[in-house]
């Protein structure tokens, strides 16, 4: 076993915390290193992976230092000692840094993977936007089972899903309202009537028993979809996760969000950023490329 690796950044939400952690996870694993995420306390609770450890890490057997590895995570002595450049600069001769800047998206043939395979020294992982399908699908049952969730979680999701009965044909809508280029007039914003009428077409498309899920960072009008049977998600981060995860298919802007959603319950989704038509053979799992 190599040097252990560290996540000590990560740049967003939910969405993207999770999406760092995954390929992080594939690239750990695949050349045989221990990741420690020193910034995933907060979302802990919510995974089987994680809620029950005091050391958050994939594999989730901790090693055999993990009393004192845990009592550096809980004061934040680690995570802050690891993001320090000057402090990591002092222990180059024990550490390697994997970066890049937050608009530069790391890929396979990125050189400073094969030095993450190659290098016996511990790995600081800074960079974010990790984007390695192959790996990640190399080691995909065993990340998912790491990444569903905690029992406390799944009941509550299951709680919440049995409160109506379930369509025949469910369709996840992730609208989101929020964040750098989601409001009007910007990159990723669209409008009701753009979702409405995106709605309609995939009603028309599958026919009786199409329902939708609306899940979103705002609230929610049901007056702008009338006329279509929709139910609005929880109302929690990762219980609407987990329940876009739930459906048959998703389609909703370019987020890391409805993307995770994608990949972790295997459903096939339509970005609606994308120059295609919104027609059933355009949705796909999302693969982290």
């Amino acid at each position: 076993m190599r040097g252990p690796a560290f996540i000590v950044r990560t740049y967003g939400d939910l969405g993207n915390v999770l999406h760092t952690f995954i390929n992080a996870a594939a690239l750990a694993v695949e050349n045989q290193r221990f990741l420690a995420n020193l910034i995933f306390t907060p979302y802990a609770e919510y995974f089987s992976g994680t809620a029950a450890c005091p050391v958050i890490c994939y594999p989730a057997q901790p090693p055999a230092s993990s009393a004192m590895l845990a009592f550096a995570m809980r004061k934040d002595w680690l995570r802050r000692l690891l993001f320090s450049a000057k402090w990591r600069r002092r222990l180059a001769p024990c550490l390697f840094t994997l970066d890049a800047p937050d608009d530069f998206e790391v890929r396979e043939g990125f050189p400073a993977l094969q030095q993450v395979a190659a290098d016996p020294r511990a790995v600081v992982i800074c960079a974010w936007n990790l984007h390695l399908p192959e790996l990640v699908e190399r080691h995909a049952e065993k990340l998912r089972a790491y990444f569903s969730l905690s029992p406390v979680w799944r009941q509550r999701l299951d709680e919440w899903l049995a409160l109506e009965p379930r369509p025949a044909k469910w369709v996840g809508v992730h609208i989101r309202r929020f964040g750098p280029n989601y409001g009007p007039g910007e990159q990723y914003y669209r409008t009701n009537d753009f979702y409405r009428t995106h709605m309609r077409e995939m009603a028309d498309a599958l026919g009786p028993g199409t329902g939708f899920l609306i899940c979103s960072d705002a609230p929610v009008d049901l007056a702008n979809y009338a006329g279509l049977p929709v139910r609005l998600g929880p109302g929690h981060r990762i219980l609407d996760l987990y329940a876009l995860s739930s459906c048959d298919w998703i389609f909703g802007p370019f987020s890391t969000f409805s993307a995770w959603a994608s990949w972790v319950g295997k459903v096939p989704r339509f970005q609606v950023m994308d120059d295609q038509p919104l027609q059933l053979a355009n949705f796909k799992i999302h693969r982290f490329d």
